[in-house]
């Protein structure tokens, strides 16, 4: 059986990210912004540009959500915000105050190439060389979503793809893959007699 992972797209397997992100923590020295930052990406999917434009009014800490903002593909989702990052942004100031969250008091966006640069580092020491980049957190987070057993089409609606073939690039299909697939096929045909 031909190997189907896609070499192109690069990922944290799940078991690493959360060390990526406390090394990341660590290496940017605990910067409130720079860990609301890798977690909103992480934990999301957000396209770098949709994150980098969130603004202070789109979390909605007393629901637990927040809104995505319009995407690439003109649709705008409310998703969850994870306990630890409802945290962090409980610690921004004038957090009640409407405005840009990550744009400092010069208009500019707070830091972003310092903390790509950590990003990248991180990767380097944990000897995930190719995952060193702002969209590898998306693309993880895909293929977690995928991994845990949610329906494809339902992530191409959270990931804002246009086509199921842009998610399949995240199926990352191996050989064990095929085999638990045939398994799970023969194991339905048992149970329908």
């Amino acid at each position: 059986i031909p190997e189907l992972s896609n070499p192109k797209i690069h990922f944290i397997p799940p078991d690493r990210l959360l060390e990526v992100i406390d090394r990341y923590d660590r290496r940017i020295g605990y910067d409130l912004y720079g860990m609301i930052y890798i977690r909103t990406m992480g934990f999301s999917g957000l396209r770098t540009r949709n994150a980098r434009c969130l603004r202070k009014e789109s979390f909605h800490l007393d629901r637990g959500t927040f809104d995505t903002g319009i995407t690439k593909n003109g649709k705008k989702y409310e998703l969850p915000v994870p306990d630890d990052l409802k945290n962090l942004l409980r610690r921004v100031p004038d957090f009640d105050q409407p405005g840009p969250l990550f744009q400092g008091r010069n208009g500019k966006l707070r830091g972003y190439q310092w903390c790509l640069k950590a990003f990248k580092e991180v990767c380097m020491v944990m000897e995930l060389p190719d995952a060193g980049a702002w969209h590898t957190l998306r693309a993880s987070y895909a293929t977690y979503l995928i991994r845990s057993g949610v329906d494809l089409l339902l992530v191409k609606e959270l990931m804002t793809h246009e086509t199921l073939e842009m998610i399949l690039r995240y199926a990352g299909l191996e050989k064990r893959d095929l085999a638990e697939a045939h398994v799970k096929g023969i194991e339905f045909l048992r149970k329908a007699r």
